[in-house]
């Protein structure tokens, strides 16, 4: 039924290859399994582009032959079979683009998306469509004018799509006030599909509320977020969501300053460092908050070897800024020092900015050094925060940092070092929620995509 809505053999296939319908997908689209997950985690790249593509061709006319009727004829089951469509093709755009990273040809996905503009007639699919564009100019072309012009056309109250909200909020979080923040993710949480992205902007919503100072709140909604995702069977989490799991038991054990929910979060950490489905980014990323969870506990020296670790796996700036914490604990100020100084801030985000200035604090508090005192409060002075509980810590230490330059007691010095050791993990970029790519593609592999496997259409 589908072959009679195929495009012209000379026409430009439906798959965004650029190439004529009769010398892509023309032989191919029929044939199945559509079995690109299962290349793509054989690390047979090309292959899986070539299945998606032939799957995409697929859908795409299936959608003409038997959503587009059941639209045209008013009747209830087209609104339903449109939604499964835009969440089917959302999904293998997210594949598509995962394969062209894979395959080192980013730079020609934004020209395949362009074939997908009007795959889908509607404003739900503009929404998708515009976050696939703008994804790839925000993480990889680092293009936020352009970004910003797809975003400012929305208002956040009217959109209907999880991905551009979250997107929405990355981008935006420095401009949106608290209030909004919390209303956006609350309903990113609500509409999301995923129990992982539930969890994440749930736990969000939790950690924003404490930062408002409002403890009360914020520890309750951050332990429903824990318990609403612990009731998942295991098979059914993502690496993705255990990360989330265990970034919530992090901050809600700060917040609370229990550390036996650091101690949770640290055993899952530490499971996830032997999970091969991760990225060397996510594995780098992973050993990294090993080591905030034994900084927080006081266990220097395994948060330093934890530290180490992450570099095995990626050479990071940040992770430097980390490390050098730890080396300040156990009293290599030298190491720690000359590790700070080989620290490249320039593309650092706001919130990174701060971490480094809390790394310096660490050292001048340490050392009571002049010129360590005189940079470590000049970097506060630059830190830009607008939440409640950072300007608390913020004003604080520029006082006490003030202090020590004044000969106050190597004792109070140590009491001030370890409080500030507690702060350290819950960073202040919590509602720059950021688009990771490599933790993106870990989680949808293991994703049962419901949308694409389980969808209204059969194969024809």
């Amino acid at each position: 039924m589908i072959e009679q809505y195929e495009p012209t053999l000379r026409s430009e296939c439906l798959c965004g290859s650029g190439k004529r319908f009769k010398d892509c997908c023309k032989n191919s689209y029929l044939k199945g399994p559509f079995n690109s997950n299962e290349l793509f985690q054989r690390k047979e790249y090309r292959a899986a582009l070539k299945i998606v593509r032939a799957h995409i061709t697929w859908y795409r006319l299936c959608h003409r032959a038997h959503t587009v009727p059941l639209l045209k004829s008013k009747m209830i089951a087209g609104n339903r079979l449109l939604e499964t469509d835009i969440l089917a093709l959302s999904e293998l755009l997210d594949l598509l683009f995962f394969c062209y990273k894979k395959c080192g040809i980013i730079n020609d996905y934004l020209s395949a998306l362009d074939y997908f503009s009007n795959a889908i007639q509607g404003d739900r699919w503009k929404e998708e469509f515009d976050y696939h564009r703008a994804v790839v100019l925000y993480v990889y072309r680092n293009d936020i004018r352009s970004v910003l012009k797809i975003l400012n056309v929305y208002k956040w109250q009217d959109i209907s799509s999880a991905n551009l909200l979250s997107l929405y909020l990355d981008v935006k979080s420095t401009s949106t006030n608290a209030v909004d923040k919390i209303m956006i993710a609350e309903k990113i949480a609500n509409i999301s599909a995923y129990p992982e992205v539930q969890l994440q902007y749930q736990a969000s919503v939790g950690v924003q509320y404490c930062l408002l100072n409002d403890f009360e709140k914020g520890v309750l909604l951050l332990n429903n977020a824990i318990r609403k995702y612990i009731t998942i069977p295991s098979n059914d989490q993502t690496t993705h969501g255990r990360q989330h799991l265990a970034n919530a038991y992090m901050s809600l054990g700060v917040f609370t300053s229990d550390g036996d929910k650091i101690k949770e979060s640290l055993k899952i950490f530490l499971q996830e460092t032997s999970n091969n489905d991760y990225s060397e980014a996510g594995k780098a990323k992973t050993w990294l908050s090993v080591g905030d969870c034994y900084l927080y506990l006081g266990d220097m020296y395994n948060a330093k070897d934890a530290y180490s670790k992450s570099f095995t796996h990626e050479n990071s700036d940040l992770t430097k800024v980390f490390l050098a914490r730890a080396l300040v604990s156990t009293g290599d100020c030298d190491v720690a020092r000359a590790t700070l100084d080989r620290v490249r801030t320039k593309e650092f985000s706001l919130a990174n900015h701060f971490d480094f200035a809390l790394s310096r604090c660490s050292l001048a508090i340490k050392t009571g050094v002049k010129t360590d005192i005189d940079l470590a409060i000049s970097l506060l002075k630059e830190v830009k925060t607008n939440e409640p509980y950072f300007k608390d810590i913020q004003h604080n230490l520029i006082v006490n940092i003030s202090e020590i330059g004044k000969g106050a007691k190597c004792a109070r010095n140590m009491g001030l070092l370890n409080n500030l050791n507690k702060v350290f993990i819950l960073q202040p970029n919590i509602f720059g929620l950021g688009i990771n790519i490599n933790a993106a593609i870990d989680c949808f592999l293991q994703r049962k995509n419901k949308a694409i496997d389980k969808g209204m259409h059969t194969l024809d």
